[in-house]
């Protein structure tokens, strides 16, 4: 993926000025909650986000952690590579990818 200009917000910031989702109740009700970009999968659990996967071709620094205005958790050993074939001009394997990652 290449990211040719950045937006003018940020996406994932400390505060948002409305909620459509509130993901601290949803956690409690015993929901997994992730939120996933073009560029990354985030999830959000009771101990903070933590970056779980990045997509091919982003760098993590300059265009996820730099476009953020929190640090989320690292994994030790880094995120894991997001599946490439999601990123294919056809594709077609995204709900098998989800089922397999419950």
């Amino acid at each position: 993926m290449i990211i040719e200009q950045e937006g003018k917000y940020k996406k994932f910031v400390k505060q948002c000025p409305q909620l459509t989702f509130n993901a601290e109740q949803s956690l409690k009700k015993g929901n997994r909650v992730m939120f996933i970009t073009e560029r990354c999968v985030i999830e959000r659990t009771d101990e903070g986000m933590i970056l779980t996967e990045i997509a091919p071709g982003i760098d993590l620094q300059t265009q996820i952690l730099d476009q953020m205005e929190f640090k989320p958790i690292i994994p030790e050993g880094g995120p894991k590579l997001m599946p490439l074939d999601i990123f294919l001009p056809r594709w077609g394997k995204l709900k098998e990818i989800m089922e397999n990652n419950k």
